[in-house]
Formats: structure tokens, sequence, C-alpha cells
């Protein structure tokens, strides 16, 4: 389901592949890591005063499309399966890609580096400027990159020091237990095999966005005739 709870809010949803948990491609499912951030994320924005957005994202290592490098915070997944961290990125006026502030991180220690940011931005963002109160400026105010690097590695440290934010995966799995059967003539250009024995899944990507509502209230009216189906958006 959708969280809406933080939508259009300082505090957002975290941005997460698509296909994670299903993408044949993929050495580590990032399901419970995602979940678990946007949980703390929800938890945090009572307690935590930002300046303005904090956008985060987290990819599987293939799906591009979370833009985990160029968000407030940003995890992008590596080849053995560890997170490689980059702050400070953002798009609209003054676009800036992300800084990375850390490499090889155990998924495990994620929300270590999404409190340490929160603290960074909370203490060093633009409370009077609101077109400044971005984390993408936030460095320049510091006077430059490796002094924000500094900052934020001494606020993690003191993070890791006091607080046991260590996620237990199995607390936040989805398993997907259902099973098919293989039929290679079903697939095209919107039909793909998933990572799962025998299951499908279907792209729908209405031109520019704009849903035809008849068509998207059809598939959904089908869809929940089936077994164990979901829509993602």
């Amino acid at each position: 389901g959708i969280y809406n709870r933080g939508a259009g809010g300082d505090n957002p949803n975290v941005v997460a592949s698509i296909l994670r948990g299903i993408d044949p491609r993929e050495t580590l499912d990032i399901t419970p890591y995602a979940t678990a951030i946007s949980e703390f994320l929800l938890e945090q924005m009572f307690y935590i005063k930002i300046p303005r957005k904090f956008k985060m994202g987290i990819d599987n290592g293939f799906d591009s499309t979370p833009h985990a490098t160029f968000k407030d915070l940003g995890f992008n997944l590596t080849k053995h399966n560890t997170f490689d961290v980059y702050a400070c990125g953002g798009i609209g006026p003054n676009p800036r890609i992300g800084i990375p502030v850390a490499h090889d991180v155990q998924p495990e220690d994620v929300l270590y580096h999404v409190k340490a940011m929160l603290m960074v931005f909370a203490n060093h963002g633009n409370f009077k400027n609101r077109g400044k109160a971005r984390t993408r400026y936030m460095p320049a105010e510091m006077g430059g990159a490796e002094a924000f690097i500094k900052t934020y590695e001494e606020t993690l440290a003191m993070v890791k020091e006091v607080e046991q934010l260590t996620i237990n995966p199995a607390d936040y799995a989805y398993e997907i237990t259902k099973t098919g059967k293989r039929d290679n003539s079903v697939e095209n250009d919107r039909i793909h095999r998933q990572k799962q024995e025998g299951l499908y899944y279907v792209e729908y990507h209405p031109a520019g966005g704009d849903a035809n509502v008849e068509h998207l209230l059809s598939a959904l009216d089908y869809a929940v005739t089936l077994d164990q189906v979901e829509a993602r958006i």
C-alpha cells in the first residue's frame, strides 16, 4: 500500500527500486531496508526539525530510477551487497550530484546514516532562506565538501556510540511464496519474468504519465481477482 502520511511534506517517504524483491538481476532484496528507512523517517519527523524537504532513495544496484546518487541522502547497492552512500544531491535549481560520504556500508547499518544526515541537516541547514533550505546548498555554506564530510563523519560516529539502530531484516521481510508455470510466450515489451519461478510482472506506462482512469480502474478490478497480486507505483 501507499503511506501518504509523509507525502508532500519535508519528511517524505523513501524512493526505492520498484522491482525490488522480484528483479531476476538483483543479488539482495532491499525491501526490508527500504521499509525500515521509511518507518524510521516517519518516526523522526516528530523529533527533528529540518529546514525543508529531505528526499531519500535506495536502489538495488540495477534499477537507477530511485536516483540514489542525487538525493539528499541515497544508498546505491554495490556488487558486494553493501551500500555506497551519497549526500547533498538534488535536482531543480542548482542541481547537484551527491557527495560520496561512505562506501561498502552493511545494509543493517543504513539507519545510522539516515539519523546522522538528519542531524547534520537540522544543525547546519538554512532555516532563514527557503530558496536555499535544501541539503545541496549546505556544503558550500559549511566551507566546502571536505568540511561537510568531516562534520558528517563526526556526527555518524556519535550516533553509532549512543544509539542502537541496527536493522534486523527479518523484522521487515516480505516473502513471496506464490509460484507459477513458466510460459515464455507471454513475455513481451510490457510483460517480464520475475525471479520467482513462473511469475511475471506487467508494466503500465501511460503516455505522459496521464493514466486513463477507466483503464486503470479496470486493471485494478481484474488484479484483485488474482492470487497474491500487488500494484506498485
